[in-house]
């Protein structure tokens, strides 16, 4: 009897896993599509809500980094990135990331640092491209107007 009731135990333990794990995707897949669809208040008002549960996993925290960024919220999106980083220190978007979330923090020096980091990392022809045109609009001198 003891058996059988370890086996029941363990296959509803099983099952409430698996449910949270199906759920933790679908949470992940709707604040992708709301990022795509640019329906920003909607990204941020669930990246805010799965923050708690989900920060240091870095496929939550890339996209909550985007949501923060779009909402205007860079300094959440940085500290999202540095997460990524951590775990994740070739992913390549997530660098470009985060040089636009310096950048819209208003902190040009470190977004030029991680900028020249990216590029000397040997990224992909697309990433390369991207970050240099960042360069050059980061990097552009200011014309004062008469």
């Amino acid at each position: 009897m003891q058996a059988i009731t370890k086996i029941v135990g363990a296959g509803f333990v099983f099952s409430l896993l698996l449910a949270a794990s199906v759920q933790a995707a679908d949470d992940l897949d709707t604040l992708q599509t709301y990022l795509d669809k640019q329906r920003t208040a909607e990204a941020w008002a669930l990246a805010e809500k799965l923050h708690g549960p989900r920060a240091g996993n870095p496929d939550f925290d890339f996209l909550y980094a985007r949501a923060a960024l779009a909402a205007k919220h860079p300094s959440q999106a940085i500290f999202a990135l540095e997460r990524v980083r951590l775990q994740r220190p070739t992913h390549q978007q997530a660098w470009l990331l985060l040089v636009r979330a310096h950048l819209a923090a208003g902190d040009p020096v470190h977004a030029r640092r991680e900028l020249d980091a990216l590029l000397a990392s040997g990224p992909s022809e697309t990433v390369r491209m991207e970050a240099q045109t960042l360069r050059a609009r980061s990097v552009a001198p200011v014309t004062l107007r008469p």
